[in-house]
């Protein structure tokens, strides 16, 4: 009896800011575009498939419930008003699913660009709040305030302001902090490759 040869895995790779910014803006969830980012890019279509999975990037199919237009609607009029984990909780949905359906759309679930409260970037780190605080204390992400004093240790994640160009340095010196799996990798993807939300 003959053994099938098994396919061997291609080994991880290393994505740059360049790569997924590439990958982020040239997919059209097709197979063929994906068989098409990895030529361009030197990659595997699995490696491909495997990044478009960890960024959210998928169509919802199969036993996964489709949007409505209903849904799409209501995802419209709540983008640029709340943080897409609420946007998610308001439409049963997972942050993913909302931050991809929100991606492909081409709307952004912040309503400015250039700063981020301390929950937001808690969000797209990875990271509970506490987390983020400790790296503003020890500062290594630098951060602002309202009202001209430093909050308090109960002050609410709004009280903080933290320039985009603030949340890059951190990510770029400090890859090593960040929670990779709950990481925001839509929004970190446009953070370090310095697009603006639309």
């Amino acid at each position: 009896m003959v053994r099938a040869q098994r396919r061997r895995k291609a080994p991880p790779h290393a994505w740059t800011v360049d790569e997924l910014h590439y990958l982020k803006t040239n997919h059209k969830f097709t197979r063929a575009s994906r068989r098409d980012i990895a030529a361009a890019l030197g990659l595997t279509v699995g490696q491909v498939s495997a990044q478009i999975h960890r960024m959210g990037l998928v169509r919802l199919s199969g036993s996964r419930r489709p949007w409505t237009e209903e849904e799409e609607q209501r995802l419209q009029n709540m983008a640029g008003a709340m943080p897409a984990r609420h946007i998610a909780r308001e439409l049963r949905r997972s942050a993913g699913s909302v931050r991809g359906k929100l991606s492909e759309m081409g709307l952004s679930s912040r309503d400015r660009a250039d700063w981020y409260t301390l929950g937001e970037a808690a969000e797209v780190l990875g990271m509970d709040e506490r987390a983020v605080r400790r790296h503003i204390d020890a500062h290594r992400l630098k951060a602002s305030w309202y009202h001209g004093r430093q909050p308090g240790p109960r002050a609410g994640s709004a009280a903080w302001c933290i320039r985009r160009e603030d949340l890059r340095a951190f990510c770029r010196r400090y890859p090593g902090l960040l929670q990779h799996r709950r990481v925001d990798m839509l929004s970190l993807v446009d953070i370090l490759a310095g697009v603006m939300a639309p």
